[in-house]
């Protein structure tokens, strides 16, 4: 009826909201007659609460009760003077408050929208509006459509709210966390309908479905379209030109696009896309009950699914994808940052670290291991208990250095404890060398020094006595104290590895014949495939003996071993429900304080 009203009346009904120059009042004809059905008969678990609605329409004035005979299935409705007289006062009720009201733009304004397959509907206290969606739109998925509703209102109603703070009501939930996240996170469709409700200076809210009735009914008794051929390019035209953008010759795109047409969850995510998702999670497919998070930033282009503006890839390209986003050999937070800007899937995170870690090129280059935790000597139990002999050469002659665990309280890993003195006494004569002093009166003085406040010096540690060293001391004879001085090195030694293991932590042990990669000069950054042919024994727990591929027989420390990392290929069906679970974040573990525990 109102579609026949505002074709006939074309010059009267502009969509501008109200007419210039006052009040205007609508007269039906005289003598029309409104159809009318007989009274409809519910389930007995529904009459309370239609009957509670009824009511409370009654006493609104939106309806008039009118009573009528217990109807009976296939009788004829009468139209009678009883009935004549409801509806003429329930006509006279709809055309004044509080109905309907003129509008004040000193009060909030407040727009419901909806949206259903066909056409857009929405309610304002002042006003009312719908269109059917042309044959473009109607291609829209569920939120698409949703958020045309809400443009079309604003963009009708734009007298009304340009300029004004206004609320938008819609029963689309996820249309409220759309509206809220930045444009860019957007598909390119909602992107371009968000940018023309750039100018209007609104508030999205959810409403629940069953209050949204006004908005929800023009939705669906829409009338025809009217659209003139090519107005709804504007919609189209932009958002093929973004798909066009995609970095990609047009035979790869359609390589992607048949992929995604033959993937069946590609195909069961285009259903759900363009019919909508359901209202509970658990309602969901099972195969798709892992997308249900990022429902409302999924969208489908051209035969193409999105995630926001990411592509997400189908099933049988994924592998080559992971291959070119590795191109380079970057490291695992390169590749996440430039996946992150083009690409989506399931899972991809978990790819990514995988490729990278079993890449043998990345693992010839790979960075030094953390280091483990400290397995300390043991400290003599006096003098020539212990030894480290080593040979240096110095200004062409070669001299033998002995060096006893006992007067050395500091921690050397490996064989680095006479390397570390052997450092030091050419460090000592080449200094001498160049000042022109004695280097043996270097020695002395070096064996006179004690090596901290509580510890003495090594020749006092060796010989039960201090030395003489050109400064004047008053040196009686003592007798050596080896247990007072051995508990101090082990105190010293057991402060030592706390600090020391409070950054390091033990590495997992390796199995015989586990392929591994080991660095030959751990000075260098470098690491070459070997295979495990000897584990540690209990005299050596991190030592392991190792071959290479080109046969070398090596030892090392587990700290310069790193097993090799395989590339488990993907199965077929790896998507099914449950395969691809994405890691969660570890919940706190919260435990109550022993004070409460012991008040209870």
């Amino acid at each position: 009826m109102l579609a026949g009203i505002k074709l006939e009346y074309g010059d009267v009904f502009q969509g501008i909201g109200t007419l210039p120059g006052g009040p205007y009042r609508i007269q039906l004809k005289e003598g029309y007659n409104p159809v009318q059905h007989p009274p409809r008969q519910v389930a007995v678990s529904l009459k309370p609460p239609y009957k509670a609605e009824l009511e409370r329409l009654t006493q609104l004035g939106v309806i008039k009760e009118h009573r009528l005979e217990p109807s009976v299935r296939r009788t004829l409705f009468t139209w009678e003077s009883s009935q004549r007289t409801a509806f003429e006062a329930i006509k006279k009720e709809n055309t004044i408050a509080p109905v309907l009201a003129y509008f004040d733009q000193s009060k909030a304004s407040t727009i419901q929208s909806d949206a259903s397959k066909k056409g857009l509907g929405d309610d304002k206290p002042v006003i009312y509006a719908s269109r059917a969606l042309t044959k473009t739109e109607q291609s829209y998925s569920n939120i698409e459509r949703e958020l045309l509703s809400v443009v079309f209102a604003l963009e009708r109603f734009h007298h009304y709210v340009y300029g004004y703070t206004a609320t938008v009501q819609t029963d689309h939930k996820p249309l409220v966390s759309v509206w809220k996240k930045s444009i860019v996170c957007n598909s390119p469709r909602l992107q371009r309908l968000l940018l023309r409700l750039s100018q209007y200076d609104v508030n999205i809210e959810c409403l629940k479905g069953k209050d949204n009735v006004v908005a929800d009914a023009l939705s669906r008794v829409s009338p025809q379209p009217t659209t003139k051929e090519g107005e709804d390019e504007e919609y189209f035209i932009p958002v093929h030109m973004l798909t066009e953008e995609i970095p990609a010759d047009s035979t790869r795109v359609g390589h992607f696009r048949r992929a995604t047409a033959e993937d069946t969850i590609s195909g069961l995510l285009m259903q759900l896309v363009a019919n909508g998702w359901p209202e509970l999670k658990k309602d969901c497919h099972p195969l798709l009950v892992d997308y249900w998070s990022y429902r409302e930033e999924i969208s489908a282009e051209n035969g193409l699914l999105f995630k926001g503006h990411r592509l997400i890839i189908p099933q049988k390209f994924r592998s080559r994808v992971l291959q070119t986003i590795h191109e380079g050999h970057f490291a695992f937070e390169k590749m996440q940052l430039r996946a992150r800007e083009a690409v989506f899937w399931l899972g991809i995170t978990s790819d990514l670290l995988q490729t990278a870690q079993g890449c043998e090129v990345c693992q010839t280059f790979s960075r030094r291991q953390q280091r483990e935790t400290m397995l300390p000597h043991e400290v003599p139990w006096g003098p020539w208990k212990k030894l480290r002999i080593d040979f240096f050469e110095f200004q062409s002659t070669t001299y033998l250095l002995i060096a006893d665990y006992y007067s050395s309280h500091r921690y050397s890993q490996s064989n680095d404890f006479i390397e570390r003195m052997v450092q030091t006494v050419k460090q000592c004569m080449r200094k001498c060398a160049a000042a022109g002093h004695d280097p043996n009166l270097a020695m002395l003085i070096y064996r006179a020094t004690p090596l901290t406040t509580s510890i003495p010096s090594p020749a006092e540690l060796l010989n039960g006595r201090k030395y003489r060293a050109l400064l004047p001391t008053k040196s009686p004879i003592q007798n050596p104290h080896y247990q007072v001085v051995r508990e101090q090195m082990v105190k010293d030694k057991s402060k030592m590895c706390e600090h020391y293991n409070k950054t390091a932590k033990d590495l997992p042990s390796l199995p015989l014949n586990q392929r591994v990669y080991v660095q030959i000069h751990p000075q260098y950054n470098q690491w070459t495939p070997a295979t495990v042919t000897k584990t540690p024994v209990a005299s050596q727990p991190k030592s392991y003996s190792v071959e290479t591929t080109k046969g070398a027989q090596l030892v090392r420390n587990r700290r310069f071993i790193c097993p090799a990392q395989e590339i488990t290929p993907v199965p077929a069906d790896r998507m099914k429900r449950g395969d691809n679970k994405r890691s969660k974040r570890p919940r706190r573990v919260i435990a109550r304080p022993k004070r409460l525990i012991e008040a209870i």
